[in-house]
C-alpha cells in the first residue's frame, strides 16, 4: 500500500514523463520533417537573429509565468485557515498542487536560462531551435496543468450564487 507522499510524487512523475514524451515527439517530428533543409546560408544568418529574438521573448514570458505561479502559491498558502485549504492539506492535494507549482516554476526558470543561453550563443543552428521549441512546450504544458488545478481551487473558493438562493451574494463592489 503506497503512502500519500508516494502517490503524490508518482502523480507528479507521471505528469512530467508524459510532458517529456510529448516534447520529445515534437522534436523528433520537427527534425524528421526537416523544415530548414531548403534554407541557404543568407537565410540562416537571418534565422540566427530571429532565433535570438525568439529566445528573448520566450525568456521574458517564462519569467512572467514564474512570477504568476509564485504569486498564486503565496495566495493559496495565505488562505491556510480556509476549510477547503485545510481539507486539501489533510487529503494531500495541497502538497500535490504546491509540488506541481514548484516543478513548473523550476522548468520555467530553466527555460529562462535556456533562452538566455541561446541569446549569447555565437551560432544558432536549427537543432537548437528544435530543442528550444520542445522545451518551451514542456514548460507550457506544466504551466497549463498547474493553471487548471489552480482554477479549480479558486472556483471552489469563490462565492458563486445558486439559482435557488433567496439572498444575493455580496461582493466587494456591491452598492450598499
Amino acid at each position: 500500500m503506497a503512502t500519500k507522499t508516494t502517490k503524490i510524487f508518482r502523480s507528479t512523475a507521471i505528469h512530467l514523463m508524459w510532458s517529456a514524451v510529448v516534447c520529445v515527439a515534437l522534436i523528433y517530428g520537427l527534425r524528421r520533417l526537416d523544415l530548414f533543409a531548403e534554407l541557404d546560408i543568407k537565410q540562416l544568418e537571418s534565422l540566427s537573429a530571429n532565433a535570438r529574438s525568439l529566445a528573448s521573448t520566450i525568456a521574458q514570458i517564462s519569467a512572467t509565468m514564474t512570477g504568476f505561479l509564485l504569486a498564486s502559491l503565496a495566495m493559496i498558502l495565505s488562505l491556510s485557515d480556509h476549510v477547503l485549504i485545510k481539507n486539501m492539506g489533510v487529503s494531500g492535494h495541497l502538497r500535490l498542487l504546491v509540488l506541481r507549482m514548484l516543478v513548473s516554476m523550476t522548468v520555467l526558470m530553466l527555460l529562462v536560462l535556456a533562452g538566455l543561453i541561446v541569446m549569447v550563443l555565437p551560432d544558432v543552428t536549427e537543432c537548437t531551435l528544435y530543442y528550444l521549441t520542445g522545451f518551451s512546450l514542456f514548460g507550457a504544458l506544466g504551466f497549463m496543468d498547474v493553471l487548471y488545478k489552480l482554477g479549480r481551487v479558486l472556483y471552489t473558493l469563490s462565492p458563486l450564487p445558486n439559482a435557488d438562493d433567496k439572498q444575493p451574494v455580496r461582493t466587494l463592489y456591491a452598492d450598499e
